[in-house]
Order: structure tokens, then sequence, then C-alpha cells
């Protein structure tokens, strides 16, 4: 069992989704690699940064709550972006 300051640890028996857990390392360790594709890199910070900015522009389009969005990308790191600002 992981130290409970240890920032990378996450107790996952509260069953936290994934949203949760990326906020998790959004606030513990920012500047860690979140995701990589081909050399292209984003930090927890700036996956986070990026989820909510899709996030924010959804709802001033009118989706919210339960609303059905579509997500369509080959696997890519935008396609991280919009899956995680879609359940944002």
């Amino acid at each position: 069992m992981r130290e409970e300051h240890d920032a990378a640890y996450i107790d996952y028996t509260d069953r936290a989704f994934l949203p949760q857990a990326i906020e998790h390392f959004v606030r513990n360790t920012p500047d860690a690699l979140a995701v990589e594709q081909e050399g292209y890199r984003l930090t927890y910070a700036d996956l986070g940064r990026r989820a909510k900015q899709l996030a924010q522009r959804l709802a001033e389009l009118g989706v919210g709550p339960e609303a059905l969005v579509g997500v369509c990308f080959e696997r890519s790191v935008e396609m991280i972006v919009a899956l995680l600002g879609v359940w944002y």
C-alpha cells in the first residue's frame, strides 16, 4: 500500500470516475506527462485545461448532463482531450 501523501496514488475503492482521476493528477502532478503520441505531448495541466475549454464550449452550445455527444477521432491525443471534455 502506498503512502497517503504519494501524489500518484488514488484510492479507487471509492469508484472514482476517470475525470475525477484526471483532476487528481492535474492538482497533484500538473507537470507530469499525461499523454504522448508521435512526439506530441500533453502534461496533466495541459490536458485538463484543453478538456475544460472543450467542455465550456459544449455548454455554451447547450450540451448538458445526460446529453448524447458523438466523438469521432482516430486514436490520438485529440481523441483523449475530446473524450475528457465530453465527460466534464
